[in-house]
């Protein structure tokens, strides 16, 4: 059992690494490994081995934690009592079909992350959706949302009249409003 696992120790110290862009040998030794195997088999193959550089192992790094965020799930809506939802029911062609908005009656947890919500249909009849089939429902006020669409038009030409770079107005909008902001291509427009 220990020779086995020598060996597999031996493997991966001598086999290439992704991150590294060498073996793990490599890097520590400067020297291309021979295996066992080479030795044994009389095999003279000249292997020749770089390691990545700072700044490709960052991109590597990058990469990879971009990979893997991308997969992971993000958390499902806070929901509370009284918000109001729209409840997807069937898929018409590429898109949901969606009903609502509906007031949420009870919020059933697990782990401490809403599940299950029940809400009041059309008919006043309770009705109990999943998370996954769910999302939060925002009421409009087209008299703020005006009056907040002026206020950002406005500090726009201020940044425009003041030579401010676009990326930064982008930045000072995003603090200011938050997610209310206009979408990047509109600020740049």
């Amino acid at each position: 059992m220990e020779n086995a696992l020598e060996a597999a120790v031996r493997y991966h110290n001598r086999s290439y690494n992704s991150y590294l862009g060498c073996s793990p040998l490599f890097k520590l030794t400067k020297t291309s490994p021979v295996l066992p195997a080479d030795e044994e088999l009389k095999l003279h193959c000249p292997f020749y081995e770089t390691e990545k550089s700072q700044i490709m192992q960052n991109l590597y790094r990058q990469r990879t934690k971009f990979y893997f965020n991308s997969r992971k799930k993000a958390l499902p809506p806070e929901m509370n009592i009284d918000d109001y939802i729209l409840v997807r029911h069937q898929k018409v062609g590429k898109e949901w079909k969606l009903s609502g908005p509906h007031r949420v009656t009870r919020v059933t947890k697990m782990d401490g992350h809403p599940k299950y919500v029940e809400y009041e249909s059309d008919d006043k009849t309770p009705r109990t959706a999943h998370i996954s089939n769910i999302q939060p429902y925002l009421h409009r006020h087209p008299r703020r949302d005006k009056a907040l669409q002026v206020g950002k038009l406005t500090c726009i030409k201020f940044c425009v009249k003041n030579e401010i770079k676009c990326a930064d107005a982008f930045r000072m909008l995003t603090v200011a409003y938050g997610k209310a902001t206009l979408d990047r291509s509109n600020v740049f427009r």
